[in-house]
């Protein structure tokens, strides 16, 4: 989960910033940046003989908002240059984002679970699907 830290020291929890990355569109850059370190420590893990265990990531529904073929090739890329199981990794979009852009989830969906990814609707039952 990512973190703000402060000059001071102090940490900012992501629900006082999340929504503001969002609005301004950085939010894709950090999903991005949270899925790399994620799959390098994963690697870490790897080559140190770790059990391997399911790891879960969450993406804004900004990469869905228009065609999702930059989210699809970005998430290629890092996973040809981290060697790391997809079954191990869970994909999580948050449920709101299946009422702006439905096409282009279903299409990016049905991609991550033909490579191997799990994947799971975040929040399910707390917005428009309830």
């Amino acid at each position: 989960m990512a973190r703000w830290k402060r000059a001071d020291g102090k940490i900012v929890p992501p629900i006082k910033f999340i929504d503001s990355l969002e609005k301004i569109g950085y939010i894709t850059d950090l999903d991005f940046c949270i899925f790399e370190e994620t799959l390098k420590t994963m690697l870490e893990w790897k080559k140190q003989g770790l059990r391997s265990i399911v790891v879960s990531v969450n993406f804004s529904g900004k990469h869905f908002e228009a065609d999702s073929n930059d989210f699809m090739k970005r998430i290629n890329q890092l996973m040809k240059r981290y060697p790391v199981e997809p079954s191990n990794l869970e994909i999580e979009i948050t449920e709101g984002v299946m009422v702006k852009n439905y096409e282009s989830l279903v299409k990016s969906l049905g991609e991550l679970r033909e490579k191997g990814f799990r994947v799971a609707v975040d929040d399910f039952g707390t917005g428009f699907s309830s």
